[in-house]
């Protein structure tokens, strides 16, 4: 706990975890109920996706990949993909 306290970026990781959080929580609410949304679902979790991943992988990275299935794709472990500020953490 001492070392969490400690560490400098504690307040943008923890930001970077409620933003997160709210927009899955959206989804969870959206989908807690008995009508019929299984025809929505892989839009919505696309639009997730895209969300979460927008906040590391670099723009043009996430304009070639326009679909879900491309989106999968993208190796967040090539530095070159990732937003600049991280590339250097």
């Amino acid at each position: 706990m001492k070392e969490f306290v400690r560490d400098p970026l504690v307040k943008a990781k923890l930001s970077f975890i409620i933003c997160v959080a709210k927009s899955v929580e959206r989804f969870l609410v959206l989908y807690q109920t008995d009508k019929p949304m299984a025809p929505f679902l892989g839009e919505d979790f696309t639009d997730i996706l895209k969300s979460c991943m927008r906040r590391i992988v670099k723009p043009d990275v996430m304009e070639k990949a326009c679909t879900s299935a491309k989106l999968t794709m993208v190796d967040v472990n090539v530095e070159g993909n990732l937003q600049k500020t991280l590339e250097t953490g």
